[in-house]
């Protein structure tokens, strides 16, 4: 009955002002104006009628959107805040949710093609120089949703604005980032009696490693018995990282912004780092032997297990677990310490992770809608405190301070993240990576020296670059 008396409404009116512009129309208005002012009335009818029946700005829009299978980080707002979101936009978010293996592959595969099947791509830091290529600049949306675009850069850590600029255009809006930390047992360092112990045998106050020497320090203070000083995974991706830590905290990465090689400008570097690693299991064995078949999960297990007063790794994943009742029970409470650097760089590199719209989306105004959503200050906070699970950087300064003041962020994370730098990312990096891991879990075996690592890695490396067409 409502909508009857409202087309009778809309009728009488339409009629009206026809009549009007008859009359105008007498009086010199022309057909066209008469045709325009009639299409306006109907669509003036239309906004009326979608009103008035409460319809969604994006009602009838459906959104494919990529997501990592089981990621702990996005888990609390798609199970607590998504259907919120759907009820108040309309919009009908479809999840492709895929292995971390998957997603660069999928959606290198779907972008070529232009099949449109992803309107939000989620993308890791390596992936996106390659992905970006099948996503739309977000500079506008930005500038519409924020006022401006540096309002946008200013509210955000110039590692996450770095990340996600390609040729000056703002490609992913960052969703979370990602760094390498210590843990320490505050029980153990604060102990009257091991402070007192320590002091003596090595002149200066126990307290968080600030250099290397420390670490070393503290590490053999810590080593005896069952209880090793230091925990580092040695495995694949997480036991090379150390690795490239500390390489990116001595100044110098894999290639320059013209992907020439910088391991042979800095091979004198390069040999202390690997040296440094080998002794902490071979020489000083500060750590034990077994690392080298530990990823980052089993290594931080010894440590939770009260097996080692100290543990490195991209440990921001576990922070939740260390503020649990049960872990406080079994090892007290947990402090985080920023790997320490001889040098007057820190924090070594840091990943982010972001959302991007595909140029091929039938929908870009309501994926924006979702990524502004997803990334709104409130979401990341909830991302954090939802269920305590996950924890990581924020690329906004702001949530990223709430979540160190409110104990959700380990305050190492941010404090490396503030100074962490990011790789010349292209197409071959991920090789360069990957030829270099084999040969550093050998180094920490002790089966090859330094020299020997650092010399097969440049050869390694060099034949790939060289393969691509990249001159050296």
């Amino acid at each position: 009955m409502k909508k009857t008396m409202l087309w009778l409404l809309i009728i009488t009116i339409a009629i009206s002002m026809l009549s009007m512009f008859s009359f105008a129309g007498c009086a010199g208005g022309t057909a066209a104006e008469t045709t325009a002012a009639a299409e306006e009335t109907e669509a003036a009818a239309e906004e009326t009628e979608a009103a008035a029946a409460g319809e969604k700005p994006f009602a009838g829009v459906t959104l494919n959107v990529v997501n990592m299978l089981g990621w702990a980080v996005t888990k609390p707002i798609l199970e607590n805040h998504l259907a919120e979101f759907e009820e108040a936009t309309g919009i009908d978010v479809v999840l492709n949710e895929m292995p971390f293996a998957d997603i660069r592959t999928k959606e290198t595969l779907e972008g070529e093609n232009k099949t449109g099947a992803y309107d939000v791509l989620q993308m890791y830091d390596s992936a996106m120089p390659m992905l970006t290529n099948y996503c739309i600049p977000l500079d506008d949306y930005i500038a519409s949703s924020f006022g401006s675009v540096d309002a946008w850069k200013s509210a955000r850590y110039e590692s996450a604005v770095v990340q996600v600029t390609f040729d000056g255009k703002i490609m992913v809006e960052p969703l979370m980032g990602g760094d390498q930390i210590g843990f320490y047992r505050k029980d153990l360092f604060e102990d009257p009696a091991n402070m007192e112990a320590f002091k003596a045998e090595y002149g200066y106050d126990l307290a968080p490693p600030t250099t290397k020497q420390q670490l070393v320090d503290i590490a053999k203070f810590f080593t005896k018995d069952d209880m090793y000083g230091l925990a580092i995974p040695g495995k694949s991706d997480h036991g090379f990282s150390i690795f490239e830590l500390q390489m990116f905290d001595s100044g110098w990465q894999y290639t320059d912004e013209n992907y020439k090689l910088l391991w042979s400008a800095n091979k004198d570097s390069a040999i202390e780092i690997a040296k440094f690693d080998q002794d902490l299991v071979q020489t000083l064995k500060v750590t034990p032997e077994g690392c080298v078949s530990w990823e980052m999960p089993e290594m931080v297990e010894e440590y939770f297990a009260g097996k080692a007063a100290m543990c490195v790794s991209w440990l921001h994943d576990f922070w939740g677990k260390a503020q649990l009742e049960e872990t406080k029970a079994q090892i007290g409470e947990t402090g985080s310490f920023v790997f320490p650097s001889d040098t007057d760089m820190k924090g070594g590199y840091i990943g982010y992770w972001g959302w991007g719209i595909s140029k091929d989306s039938k929908n870009p105004d309501a994926a924006w809608e979702f990524v502004k959503w997803f990334n709104s200050e409130e979401m990341q906070r909830a991302m954090l405190s939802d269920e305590g699970a996950a924890s990581f950087l924020s690329a906004q300064t702001a949530v990223s301070e709430w979540g160190v003041e409110n104990g959700y962020i380990a305050s190492a994370t941010a404090e490396a993240g503030a100074s962490a730098q990011q790789f010349v990312f292209f197409d071959q990096l991920d090789l360069l990576r990957a030829a270099c891991r084999p040969g550093h879990e050998e180094l920490l075996g002790g089966t090859i020296t330094p020299e020997q690592f650092v010399d097969s890695s440049i050869e390694a490396m060099t034949a790939i670059l060289e393969e691509a067409g990249i001159a050296q």
